[in-house]
């Protein structure tokens, strides 16, 4: 079931967040920067976004389980147009990706963002096996660029669609 988060899921979705840094970004970028995200510091802060009202969020459950979640809104630099809307985060539990999770969290944020937005566009870590998903929802590579992550460069690739149905239709 895909529903629209709630504060109440801040701790559920901060686990989400965290394990799936855990097994999706070793060899990625640093392991001391993947061991340093706690859910503590993670609840605080989906607390706190959640309680704003900025942007919105989306919950996968499973058995009345939190198993995965998608956030966006409004294209956060202004620097991509026509592609003025972002999912800021994309995250399923290891144990339940190939499920079509993913593929139905993009798709609902999609149907919310479309009204609001020309298009679509989302940033994965290069390297991640995140970027075939992307493709395979019709993502069009967009740019590459750095980006200073504590203590690290790391090489981010943005992907987007302008063509909303390709997106909801996968």
């Amino acid at each position: 079931m895909i529903r629209p988060a709630v504060p109440a899921d801040a701790a559920a979705i901060a686990h989400v967040h965290v394990a799936a840094w855990r097994t999706t970004y070793p060899g990625l970028m640093p392991q001391h920067i993947i061991d340093s995200r706690s859910e503590e510091a993670m609840t605080d802060r989906w607390s706190a976004s959640l309680a704003s009202g900025r942007g919105v969020a989306l919950v996968a459950e499973i058995d009345g389980r939190v198993v995965g979640f998608v956030d966006g809104g409004a294209e956060r630099t202004g620097d991509y147009p026509p592609h003025d809307g972002e999912i800021y985060s994309l995250y399923v539990l290891k144990e339940f990706q190939g499920r079509g999770l993913g593929r139905e969290l993009v798709a609902a944020m999609a149907g919310l963002l479309a009204p609001q937005f020309n298009g679509l566009l989302i940033w994965v870590l290069k390297g991640n096996p995140a970027q075939r998903f992307y493709e395979a929802l019709g993502g069009t590579y967009l740019i590459e660029k750095s980006v200073e992550f504590h203590d690290t460069t790391i090489q981010e690739i943005a992907y987007g669609w302008r063509d909303w149905s390709l997106v909801a239709s996968r």
